[in-house]
């Protein structure tokens, strides 16, 4: 899967989640977004790093991989709010998957 997909799909449930009492931090899972550990981890370092998200902590295992603590605190930030509706790229993926979700519907 496209990293900026993935990067999307976190930043988009995060703003959605905005709306509830409660976050079910299920939803940005690596399972549920259909993309590996490994480079899912890597997209929740990158967000991370660039401020777009906060609440995690990432450590690395005995072998040096990347592992994501704290799941269920992730928030999204101003600037994740920001870039995910101004990004020319999330805008297109967006339309995207909102032209397959009319099409295929109960996506």
């Amino acid at each position: 899967m496209d990293n900026f997909k993935i990067m999307y799909k976190i930043l988009n449930a995060l703003e959605k989640s905005m709306d509830l009492e409660e976050f079910d931090s299920g939803i940005i899972t690596h399972e549920y977004i259909g993309a590996s550990y490994p480079r899912w981890c890597q997209c929740i370092r990158i967000l991370a790093d660039d401020g777009l998200i906060k609440g995690i902590i990432i450590t690395k295992d005995v072998l040096g991989r990347l592992r994501i603590k704290n799941l269920d605190q992730i928030k999204i930030t101003m600037y994740g709010l920001e870039y995910l509706t101004e990004n020319s790229t999330m805008k297109n993926i967006q339309n995207t998957l909102k032209g397959i979700k009319e099409i295929i519907p109960g996506i």
